[in-house]
């Protein structure tokens, strides 16, 4: 498994916002090639460790911006499937446990959408081959890790930082079609657009645009807000060294081969 390079061991991201994280050009590189696909090759699409629609819509609004919002006007229909219960999560669960993935095989999914969460599970290879047991046959794989990026557990970060090669690796009895590191610019454009989302959000909500099912996955400060008093100041030292460093994902399109079905199946 490929591994956090040593210019980002020990450095660890102090503040929650910052844990869970898709950037901008990663999110405009999936919607650039989700454009690519007509709706019926894409719907229903299964969208795993979804996050809540107030984090999508609020939190990360790229996320909603570029990859969800363009798929709902095309009629592309979206499952968002999450550990956690929430607003805007449609299936709650663990794609580890046999009967969540036996559920979620009866969706049919043609294509699937999991972003940032390999680098969040004990064992990802595990859980490449779980998501492509959901699928069948000719069915669509959107996936990306950090490429370069700090350590930023939720609940862990098992320091998976893989070439687009590795990533596809992980996933048996695919095909890659389209994978890219993509430049996200630095960490301090990433905090800058977190408070511009915030700021429309505290807007949305004096203005009365908040409606309810977006007010119901909470209010979450600017990173700045958060208090971390628990923190060492080295890793403020080690974090400020990241600002202006250039930060990259790497993102992939994969296609689940014909006999996949038929070799994971009995696979535990």
């Amino acid at each position: 498994m490929p591994h956090l390079p040593k210019v980002v061991r020990g450095v660890r991201l102090p503040y929650p916002a910052l844990r869970t994280v898709m950037l901008v050009e990663e999110a405009r590189w999936f919607g650039r090639q989700l454009a690519n696909y007509p709706m019926e090759q894409l719907s229903p699409m299964l969208n795993v460790g979804s996050q809540t629609l107030h984090f999508r819509r609020y939190v990360q609004p790229w996320i909603e911006q570029y990859v969800f919002a363009p798929l709902e006007r095309r009629g592309v229909r979206v499952l968002h499937a999450d550990l956690r219960p929430g607003a805007g999560v449609d299936l709650v669960g663990d794609v580890t446990e046999e009967s969540f993935l036996a559920q979620l095989r009866t969706y049919q999914f043609r294509a699937l959408f999991c972003a940032n969460l390999l680098e969040h599970v004990p064992e990802p290879q595990k859980l490449a081959i779980r998501l492509v047991q959901i699928l069948p046959a000719s069915a669509w794989i959107f996936v990306s890790c950090p490429r370069v990026f700090p350590y930023h557990p939720d609940p862990i970060d098992n320091g998976l930082r893989p070439t687009v090669a590795q990533l596809a690796g992980l996933f048996p009895y695919t095909k890659l079609i389209a994978g890219e590191e993509v430049a996200c610019g630095a960490l301090w454009e990433y905090v800058l657009a977190r408070l511009r989302a915030w700021l429309q959000e505290r807007r949305a909500k004096q203005d009365g645009r908040l409606c309810k099912v977006d007010q119901a996955s909470g209010n979450e400060p600017p990173a700045s807000m958060h208090a971390v008093s628990h923190v060492p100041w080295q890793q403020y030292a080690r974090l400020a060294l990241w600002l202006c460093r250039p930060l990259w994902a790497t993102c992939a399109v994969l296609r689940v081969s014909h006999r996949s079905a038929h070799q994971l199946e009995s696979q535990p």
